[in-house]
C-alpha cells in the first residue's frame, strides 16, 4: 500500500473483503486477533534432564564405592544386608548390589515347547544407601584416602583403619561372586 493513499473506513474494508473471496483485508491499525492457546497433554514418564559439561558430556557423580567392594545397606527395604557391589553407574550415581532390591519379571514362553519362567534380577539403588563394611570387625564405616608405604593412594575404613582391597583383588572377588 502506498503511504499517500487514503485510509479506507472499516465499513468500506468490510465491503472490499466480501467482494474478494479468500482475501483478507484489514485496516492499518486494526488489532490482530491472538491465536488460541492449545493445551498439549503428554502421557510419557518425566525424566529429569541430566546435567552436562560444556563439551556435551554428562557430569559424573562422585561415588564412594567401587565394583567388588563389600557394603552394608543402611536404608530401605533391604536394610542390614551385607553384600558385594556388582555395578556402578557414575552418570546417575546408582549402584547394583548382589541380592539387594530384587525385582521379579514374569516371562511368557516364546516357542511351543518352552515354558514360562519367573526371573529375579537386582535393580539399582542410590550409592548413598550403602556403607563400606569390614568383614573382619563386622562393622560399617566411612571411607578415607591415605598414602601407603610406597606412596600410592590407598582407600581405608575410618573406624578400623583397615585398607580396602585394590583393583586386582576386587576384580577377582567380583568374578567369584558372579559365577
Amino acid at each position: 500500500l502506498d503511504s499517500r493513499a487514503p485510509v479506507l473506513a472499516p465499513v468500506a474494508m468490510a465491503a472490499l473483503s466480501s467482494a474478494f473471496s479468500g482475501l483478507q483485508l484489514r485496516a492499518r491499525n486494526a488489532p490482530v486477533a491472538a491465536p488460541k492457546a492449545r493445551t498439549l497433554v503428554i502421557s510419557a514418564k518425566y525424566r529429569a534432564p541430566q546435567p552436562m559439561k560444556p563439551n556435551g558430556k554428562p557430569m559424573l557423580t562422585p561415588v564412594h564405592v567401587r565394583e567388588g567392594d563389600v557394603v552394608k545397606v543402611i536404608s530401605g527395604k533391604d536394610k542390614g544386608v551385607v553384600s558385594t557391589v556388582v555395578d556402578v553407574n557414575r552418570k546417575t550415581g546408582k549402584i547394583v548390589v548382589k541380592g539387594v532390591n530384587l525385582k521379579t519379571r514374569h516371562l511368557k514362553p516364546r516357542t511351543e515347547g518352552e515354558t514360562g519362567s519367573i526371573q529375579k534380577t537386582e535393580a539399582s539403588i542410590d550409592h548413598s544407601k550403602v556403607m563400606h563394611y569390614s568383614e573382619k570387625s563386622e562393622v560399617a564405616s566411612r571411607m578415607g584416602v591415605r598414602m601407603d608405604a610406597s606412596g600410592k593412594r590407598e582407600r581405608f575404613l575410618k573406624k578400623t583403619g583397615e585398607a580396602l582391597a585394590d583393583y586386582s583383588t576386587r576384580k577377582a572377588k567380583l568374578e567369584e561372586v558372579s559365577s
